[in-house]
């Protein structure tokens, strides 16, 4: 009786560690994908950084020549500058439909076997969770806007995406717990140091502008280079 217990432990392992074998093999098909997913990101967090550095050169310009010390007039001030409003605000849906592309028409063709295909729909709900403070802070800021415009009262401009300098910790806390499951399910350990990176990451920065385009970038890289060092099953 232990003899066959020992026997079928034996073929449980040796059935999870093929399964497990599969899926890495597999999952590196969706290197593209997270490769695409993070240079589109790379250039939505450009833009960020070029239209918040505007504004703050905008800001400083009025407060030396003396113009206002007046938050209101300084608003108004920056609605004048129509430039780096619009890269703050364009970036971000641009962002989503470019990952909804990528997904559609490259990660939805991938032939996957073991459980890569469950693993990256992890990624992708890992994602929408994310997306969802900026998404409920769009709408926030749009009945805001919405309600100013009947009263007559100037209107703020979104910066729909500035409030991930406020949220960074958890964009990186998100991300490093994903590494951690992927590196549990395909069981490799290269995973876990990911996590510990961007565990580390958050902890010093403290600012999810980049969160995006290093973890995609990051975990891009390491498929399409295991891509072409493992043989595809």
């Amino acid at each position: 009786m232990e003899e066959n217990l020992s026997t079928n432990n034996v073929a449980d392992d040796a059935l999870i560690a093929d399964l497990s074998a599969r899926t890495e093999a597999s999952f590196t098909q969706y290197s593209r994908v997270f490769l695409l997913w993070g240079i589109i990101a790379l250039v939505e967090s450009i833009f960020l950084l070029i239209a918040d550095y505007m504004r703050y050169a905008y800001t400083k310009q009025v407060n030396l020549n003396h113009e206002t010390q007046n938050p209101e007039m300084i608003l108004s001030h920056f609605q004048n500058n129509q430039f780096p409003a619009l890269l703050s605000d364009i970036g971000f849906p641009l962002m989503l439909v470019g990952w909804c592309l990528v997904y559609l028409f490259i990660a939805r063709t991938v032939k996957s076997s073991g459980m890569s295909k469950e693993l990256m729909r992890l990624w992708v709900w890992s994602v929408v969770v994310t997306l969802l403070p900026t998404i409920f802070m769009i709408v926030y800021i749009i009945m805001q806007n919405a309600v100013q415009y009947f009263l007559n009262s100037p209107l703020a401009p979104t910066q729909i995406r500035m409030n991930l300098i406020h949220m960074g910790q958890f964009l990186w806390f998100v991300f490093s717990l994903m590494m951690m499951v992927t590196g549990t399910l395909t069981r490799t350990k290269m995973y876990l140091w990911f996590a510990l990176l961007l565990a580390l990451i958050g902890m010093i920065v403290q600012s999810g502008i980049f969160a995006y385009p290093v973890t995609f970038i990051l975990m891009g890289g390491y498929l399409e280079w295991k891509r072409r060092k493992i043989p595809q099953i």
